[in-house]
């Protein structure tokens, strides 16, 4: 069984952040809506398998507000819900043995100027059945 990184953080991450919950996908957002507060997750590679039941995967995580604070403190909340409550779980017959932060939260341009954008990548340790 290959192990789905982005589908296990979005399925386990909402119910993590505090409210209001941002809406979490992999969708990324395309116009400005009051108290804006989206998460996009996507594949970013990684190393691969260390050995069959031992998976790497690199994850992208993009937070989205209204203003620069509020980007910032949901890219932290993730953070902080991936890095200290993710690890020792199990979803679907993974098991999530790590993650480490590749690229801290950090506050880059995007497409979409009144959107701000708070990116950071992390490495999951995983293993299948």
């Amino acid at each position: 069984m290959s192990a789905n990184p982005v589908g296990l953080i979005v399925a386990w991450l909402p119910a993590h952040l505090t409210a209001p919950k941002p809406t979490v996908g992999e969708d990324l957002p395309t116009r400005l809506t009051a108290g804006l507060r989206q998460v996009a997750v996507n594949d970013a590679g990684g190393p691969g398998d260390q050995v069959l039941t031992l998976d790497v995967a690199d994850v992208d995580v993009d937070c989205f507000a209204d203003d620069r604070d509020a980007a910032r403190d949901l890219g932290e909340e993730c953070r902080r819900a991936l890095r200290r409550l993710l690890p020792g779980t199990s979803h679907g017959g993974v098991f999530v043995k790590d993650v480490l932060t590749l690229a801290r939260p950090a506050l880059i341009p995007y497409d979409v100027p009144v959107i701000r954008r708070c990116t950071a990548s992390y490495r999951l340790t995983l293993h299948t059945d």
